[in-house]
């Protein structure tokens, strides 16, 4: 009698579970950790009072495989990946094999893109784009190009920790995304060196010169345009700046280029986006408000995400 009633209610615990996480209530601002020691990358999901759940990278799988399990170890979602030219497609399932919805990454070296599908496999209910520094991305009505939500990390990391906060309630509820979908999207993207290797592994990925995706000539070009300002400036005996100093410059030069871009970035191509941030940094540098350290440290930052995508 006690293994009945035990069987009936961890049923109901799980079903109940299910339901929580089926709906539109999903918590204003998660939050996304990496474990430091797992036998596979896994993420848990919390907000600032409860834990949502857990994603494991699936240890042995032919496809590349996440399990999202609640608190109780009930397995609510599970996400399977296929890869193409340029592309990945992840289709997410509930515990009882029923669709739930697909997640597409376009696979960009800056700016990487996901969009988020319903459960008809055709709506697309949100659209996400990566910053040029690789900390943020906006997640957007891929009808109005209203920003609904955000994900951020840190400039500089040692885990792959996110924050996700809605900045569009009406918008984001509107849309109606199922929150297994989203939390399972939101936790493989701490995965994506992973998964981007195994599809490199799989040498499906195919670039040419006609494609959206920045190219290693565009890169150096860049490089060369910063190398030769920098000449221009007596910065070598200038101390550089410590991280968090960084990465606050980071996060004002795109807040401020977002406040003055001319040109809607969702209408430009990835190479008219990493030519027009580029452009909008060094014009910023040459005013002469800007203090010697603060060239430097621009310098830097430039660079430093400029040469981590030039062996594209």
């Amino acid at each position: 009698m006690r293994n009945i009633i035990a069987f009936m209610l961890a049923s109901f615990i799980s079903l109940n579970s299910s339901n929580a996480l089926a709906n539109s209530d999903i918590a204003d601002e998660m939050y996304i950790s990496e474990h430091w020691i797992s036998l596979t990358t896994s993420y848990d999901i919390e907000t600032k009072t409860r834990k949502l759940g857990t994603l494991y990278r699936k240890f042995f799988s032919l496809l590349l495989t996440y399990e999202f399990y609640d608190p109780f170890d009930n397995k609510l979602a599970i996400a399977r990946s296929k890869f193409f030219s340029l592309t990945a497609h992840f289709d997410i399932y509930d515990n009882f094999d029923n669709f739930l919805g697909a997640a597409d990454e376009r696979l960009f070296s800056f700016f990487p893109t996901f969009d988020i599908y319903g459960q008809d496999g055709v709506t697309k209910l949100a659209t996400a784009s990566m910053n040029f520094w690789g900390t943020t991305f906006t997640i957007y009505d891929p009808n109005t190009n209203q920003e609904m939500a955000q994900m951020h990390r840190s400039f500089f990391r040692i885990k792959n920790n996110w924050t996700f906060k809605i900045t569009n309630k009406p918008l984001f509820y509107h849309k109606g995304i199922d929150s297994r979908v989203l939390m399972t999207v939101i936790a493989f993207q701490g995965d994506r060196e992973y998964w981007e290797s195994q599809k490199d592994n799989q040498r499906t990925l195919v670039r040419s010169e006609n494609n959206n995706e920045v190219m290693p000539k565009q890169v150096n070009m860049l490089l060369e345009k910063i190398d030769r300002l920098a000449k221009q400036y007596p910065l070598d005996n200038i101390e550089k700046p410590d991280t968090k100093t960084l990465e606050s410059i980071a996060n004002e030069l795109e807040t401020t280029y977002k406040q003055n871009e001319s040109v809607d970035s969702n209408i430009q191509s990835n190479k008219e986006k990493l030519n027009a941030f580029v452009d909008y940094c060094l014009e910023y540098i040459q005013s002469s408000d800007v203090s010697e350290s603060k060239k430097k440290a621009i310098f830097y930052l430039l660079k430093m995400r400029l040469e981590s995508g030039v062996n594209l």
